[in-house]
């Protein structure tokens, strides 16, 4: 069974959420993380938290359970879900909460390159607003 991950390439993120919420693998890592995705990018932010609090559980056990030559794939997963989570906190206005997550997908063997990127710009974004007080 897909994830679905076409749909959200295509912006089709309503479309997504009903299948994923549908899918007969609903607690899956890739289910988890499209539909934390597709729910905060569709403007529902409540409701993505489990999804992306999920995916990362999810991510967590990958890495525990990894054969050795499996782990890199596991610690990518697990900074991509750090990565989503720290997005939606970001949106959800839980800046210190998104400092954590994008801190932590940055802090693994195997580095999420995106969620270096959204840290620099959240880091520098706080800067901003500091310097302005």
């Amino acid at each position: 069974e897909q994830a679905h991950g076409d749909l959200l390439q295509e912006g089709k993120y309503l479309r997504a959420i009903g299948l994923l919420d549908n899918s007969r693998n609903a607690d899956s890592f890739t289910v988890k993380t499209n539909l934390c995705v597709a729910r905060a990018m569709s403007g529902q932010l409540r409701q993505a938290q489990y999804a992306c609090r999920r995916s990362i559980e999810l991510a967590e056990e990958q890495v525990r359970n990894a054969p050795v030559d499996a782990r890199s794939k596991a610690y990518a997963a697990l900074g991509d879900a750090y990565n989503n989570r720290g997005v939606l906190n970001i949106l959800l206005g839980n800046e210190e909460a998104a400092l954590e997550d994008l801190t932590a997908a940055i802090s693994l063997p195997v580095m999420c390159n995106c969620a270096g990127r959204n840290l620099a710009r959240l880091r520098s974004t706080l800067d901003r607003a500091v310097a302005a007080r």
